[in-house]
């Protein structure tokens, strides 16, 4: 089973249930905007976790996924984000 990286963040402690509603709120509306953003991006601008919290668990939801890992291991995932 696929699990959401709220959720995983969430089962670490890094943020809650409340916070991840927000952020998805956030994303929503700047897709409105025709500004697509990652979950991940939403939470680092908004101060709730860190870059490295993201990447961990984007780590821990795609740990069967080599490609995944080797973006966030180069930057991509964040190279336009401002932390």
């Amino acid at each position: 089973m696929n699990r959401r990286l709220g959720e995983i963040l969430i089962d670490k402690g890094y943020l809650s249930e409340e916070q991840v509603m927000r952020a998805l709120e956030i994303q929503l509306e700047e897709s409105k905007e025709g500004m697509w953003v990652y979950i991940g991006e939403v939470l680092v601008k908004q101060g709730i976790v860190t870059k490295d919290q993201v990447e961990e668990g984007l780590l821990t939801v795609y740990c069967k996924t080599h490609y995944i890992h080797h973006l966030v291991l180069s930057g991509f995932l964040f190279q336009n984000l401002q932390a």
